[in-house]
């Protein structure tokens, strides 16, 4: 894993950076802190997401995800605790700079968390998070 860290870490969460890197790496830190697939990612609504102010815990839902309780799928929440001790592998520090970010400004309401970043207004397929995924991160480690 650590070539894929090192390379998550590379990737610097500032909302300078371009939207697709901090899209990839906020991918794989949620990936790996909270064991989402890429169809659970591609299921969060941008609205869900919220940073508490009591403790700095990044809260989101996933619709509809593969699970189904009694034949009818569920909403399930996510809560995800900031990363301190290396800022560059916090999923909270990197989703704030997605958040801020300029090209992301004028997302439309009820817009997925993750977006084309040349069409903001189209969610991303859950084929295209895994292909980031495998990619740009767990290739290196294999």
């Amino acid at each position: 894993m650590d070539p894929s860290l090192a390379f998550a870490r590379s990737i610097p969460s500032l909302r300078t950076t371009s939207v697709k890197q901090l899209q990839q790496k906020l991918t794989f830190l949620l990936a790996m802190a909270a064991f989402l697939r890429p169809s659970d990612l591609a299921r969060i609504p941008f609205a869900s997401c919220k940073i508490r102010e009591s403790d700095g815990c990044l809260t989101f839902v996933v619709h509809a995800p593969k699970e189904k309780r009694k034949k009818r799928r569920i909403i399930k929440p996510f809560t995800i605790h900031p990363h301190n001790s290396d800022v560059e592998l916090c999923p909270v520090h990197c989703f704030k700079a997605l958040k801020d970010h300029p090209a992301l400004s004028a997302r439309p309401t009820g817009s997925n968390l993750f977006v084309k970043s040349n069409l903001i207004q189209q969610p991303l397929s859950a084929s295209t998070l895994s292909t980031w995924l495998h990619r740009d991160f767990i290739s290196l480690s294999t």
